[in-house]
């Protein structure tokens, strides 16, 4: 095996994140390391002590995979964030619309005013929030090193919003339609199953910090 054939299989391993995004960092280094070697052949080196070479001017995996891990938690970090702005965009034209209906009555009383504003002003803050986040991390990265702090940040909101969008929906679930077993399933299958998906989006996300 030569230097860099090991080298690469080393950097690789270090790295963790989306399989895609992994394999063209890794691309990248081999590129890289591939023209260095090249150059020390064309100057006289045989190409084991070439590649030898062009691995230790590249730099260690120690030193090279940080970067290239913060690289793969940021576009991590966009995913969750695309999942969450798509799930929350859709989800007044779900609720509000013809797209669902239950066949309960839609209740009255200060309780579930209260429970339904609540709703619509956390989604509002959410969409705000993901969409910003969306653009830290994707074009936002031209003009500032997003890093890892943002995919934490990125990571942190989605799992928190995750729980909170559940929670409120089950309570205004539970007091406005009670036992109602279309409006439980409802409330799975448009709240609790795109937010359980936004959830290990998160978690990936925060295994690549």
């Amino acid at each position: 095996m030569s230097a860099v054939t090991a080298y690469l299989a080393d950097l690789e391993h270090a790295l963790v994140g989306p399989s895609r995004v992994r394999r063209d960092l890794v691309q990248e280094a081999a590129d890289h390391l591939e023209d260095a070697t090249a150059a020390y052949v064309r100057a006289g080196c045989d190409e084991r002590r070439a590649a030898e070479r062009a691995v230790v001017d590249f730099g260690t995996v120690d030193d090279v995979a940080p970067g290239f891990q913060a690289t793969l938690a940021v576009s991590s970090a966009r995913r969750t964030a695309m999942l969450l702005l798509a799930f929350m965009v859709v989800q007044p034209f779900a609720w509000d619309g013809p797209l669902i209906s239950t066949g309960a009555p839609t209740p009255g009383g200060a309780v579930y005013a209260a429970l339904d504003s609540a709703v619509e002003a956390t989604g509002t803050v959410m969409i705000a929030v993901a969409a910003l986040l969306l653009v830290v991390t994707g074009i936002g990265g031209r003009w500032f090193d997003a890093g890892r702090r943002a995919a934490l940040v990125t990571a942190g909101f989605a799992m928190v919003s995750s729980v909170v969008l559940v929670g409120i929906g089950a309570t205004t679930t539970a007091v406005g339609a009670g036992p109602d077993p279309n409006s439980w399933l409802v409330l799975g299958v448009v709240v609790g199953l795109p937010m359980a998906a936004v959830a290990v989006s998160a978690r990936r996300t925060l295994a690549t910090c």
